[in-house]
């Protein structure tokens, strides 16, 4: 071997190591956060008599989780929680799956869709149709059985549109703590009346 490949070599292996580290930092940040939030929790399976128990499981937990989605540790468990008001939860069923067996993106978007006319149904104190949808990005697969939950957040109040900007999170495995986001994009609904003529909200 070339002196010049063992550079490469040992550059690549650095970088891999680092990467590792990198993650193994933010998952023990997010253990001592967990063990801070269930210090008062008593599971059979976890040992709760000091601190480094709980972080120990809890690490072991998201690189297994993490494993199964094929997903990476820092993006599965980032910071980052749902913004805006909880308007929508449904289970994925078979009947919306696509020919490969994954979750339907049109039965996402819709979802999204019924989220976001049901919060601002609640402002606009009548019906209201939508008009726009941004670009979504589909982030990660959604699979039967996973939790749909849609947060919305307004955005804009026009005179008579409203612009939320609308998240899809899932869970998985019946653990609240595995939420990822599915996809988010923003919509623009208007307030009708009963002839579908655009109407101010009051």
């Amino acid at each position: 071997m070339t002196k010049r490949k063992r550079r490469k070599r040992r550059k690549r292996n650095l970088k891999n190591a680092q990467k590792l580290l990198k993650q193994k930092v933010v998952a023990q940040k997010l253990a001592e956060k967990h063990a801070r939030r269930k210090k008062n929790c008593r599971n059979n399976f976890l040992p709760t008599s000091t601190k480094e128990a709980n972080a120990s499981f809890f690490v072991s937990y998201i690189f297994q989780i993490s494993q199964k989605n094929k997903q990476p540790l820092s993006y599965l468990y980032s910071m980052e929680r749902p913004k805006g008001k909880l308007a929508l939860q449904v289970v994925a069923m078979p009947a919306d799956t696509n020919p490969a067996g994954d979750i339907f993106g049109g039965w996402l978007l819709s979802q999204m869709d019924i989220a976001g006319g049901i919060f601002c149904r609640s402002i606009a104190k009548g019906r209201v149709v939508t008009v726009s949808i941004e670009s979504t990005e589909f982030k990660i697969p959604v699979f039967v059985g996973d939790t749909l939950s849609c947060f919305v957040e307004l955005k804009r109040k026009g005179r008579s549109s409203l612009s939320v900007n609308i998240e899809a999170w899932v869970t998985r495995d019946f653990v609240e703590d595995n939420m990822m986001k599915a996809t988010e994009g923003t919509y623009t609904f208007v307030k009708v009346n009963a002839d579908r003529i655009p109407v101010p909200i009051s």
